[in-house]
């Protein structure tokens, strides 16, 4: 899994209009849209070159996620961040019910 700053560079790279990426084991980056006018086998397309790339993808020996999830998954992890270094502050012998009264309604999951 990419560190929460690699994920953030991924989402900050996409260009408009990119729905997917694909994640190749050698790093490299494909931002990928769905052409809902596409034939079958035809609708997931490369964004390179504005988005005439080459066409339909045919497969991926990476990884492809929906961006949308990786934009979840940061949501996630720095909330999960955040806890723990809310959590960890309070493990030092500080009352759980000010703990309780400081975090009201914070941590949504």
């Amino acid at each position: 899994m990419e560190s929460l700053e690699d994920l953030k560079v991924i989402i900050d790279n996409a260009p408009e209009g990119a729905t997917i990426v694909d994640i190749e084991v050698d790093g490299f980056i494909d931002y990928l849209y769905v052409d809902k006018d596409a034939g079958d086998g035809e609708k997931i397309k490369s964004c390179a070159n504005g988005g005439g790339g080459d066409g339909a993808i045919e497969y991926s020996n990476g990884n492809i996620r929906a961006l949308s999830d990786i934009e979840r998954i940061i949501e996630l992890m720095e909330l999960s961040k955040d806890m723990h270094t809310t959590v960890s502050g309070y493990l030092c012998g500080d009352e759980w019910e000010h703990w309780q009264e400081f975090n009201a309604g914070k941590f949504k999951l």
